[in-house]
């Protein structure tokens, strides 16, 4: 062994005692911490469909046709972060709101949330509303691509 690596060597020992020094031990009968719970921040891909809150975190995602019956306590929107796929690029999504109505909404596909005409990729929920489910399909036609009760 040439002395670089016998050096590099003996420093990675000493590093690992010097950390293993550092790492407290629990005494004897001491009562283990409870495990940290490890949040996994869902992201809104390409290609995905997603329910997100208000300050833009994702809430539900999914890439195929989905029955989420997700509930938004503090209002948000759906967003159809789609890609191009003639036929199987836009989204037909309905709701129900805490009034009891059931709404539908066409949304179109888009790399940012659009909520006005003329091709809106992203509908706002209130407070309470429940997304049902949504559907890909092709193109929105007349108004679909607006917010209307079923």
């Amino acid at each position: 062994m040439n002395k670089v690596k016998r050096v590099a060597l003996g420093l990675v020992v000493a590093v690992a005692v010097v950390l293993a020094g550092l790492i407290p031990l629990n005494p004897a009968g001491a009562t283990p911490a409870a495990p940290e719970q490890s949040a996994v921040a869902l992201t809104c891909d390409p290609g995905e469909a997603c329910i997100m809150d208000n300050i833009f975190n994702t809430l539900y995602t999914n890439a195929g046709n989905a029955s989420p019956n997700f509930v938004v306590p503090n209002g948000g929107f759906v967003w159809n972060n789609g890609v191009r796929m003639p036929g199987l690029d836009h989204i037909q999504v309905i709701t129900r709101t805490p009034d009891g109505n059931r709404w539908t909404i066409c949304l179109h596909y888009g790399r940012t949330p659009v909520f006005g005409q003329p091709e809106p990729t992203a509908g706002t929920l209130v407070a309470g509303e429940r997304v049902l489910s949504w559907r890909w399909r092709g193109e929105c036609v007349g108004n679909e691509d607006s917010w209307h009760i079923i």
